[in-house]
């Protein structure tokens, strides 16, 4: 993500506020010769704190993260057996009990987590 910023606009790359407690002139320093090593050349480089561009990899997975979570429980809502509950016991399902399935630990059968 960062190489891809560079490459936007090669003279600014701003990282989001909630960084700005990790960046030091050595850091940048580093950044800056870490880049240069990558592209094979000389940069001119100025970090900023901002909002960036685009969302970072880690807003990215956020968002991947509550996206799956509202999936869960909306998949768990609108579940026959859990509606049943609801109506023949006044059951309620707590938000916070519920969990995406991790698609990479299904066994191969495909229904049940390894």
């Amino acid at each position: 993500a960062i190489a891809r910023s560079v490459l936007k606009r090669p003279d600014v790359l701003v990282l989001d506020e909630a960084c700005a407690k990790l960046l030091s002139k050595e850091r940048e320093a580093t950044l800056k010769q870490v880049l240069e090593n990558h592209f094979g050349r000389a940069l001119h480089l100025t970090v900023r704190i901002g909002v960036p561009p685009t969302p970072t990899p880690s807003q990215q997975r956020m968002r991947q993260r509550s996206e799956a979570q509202q999936a869960a429980i909306a998949a768990i809502d609108s579940d026959p057996n859990v509606r049943a509950l609801r109506e023949q016991f006044s059951a309620r399902v707590n938000p916070d009990s519920v969990r995406p399935v991790d698609t990479a630990t299904v066994s191969q059968s495909g229904n049940e987590p390894t």
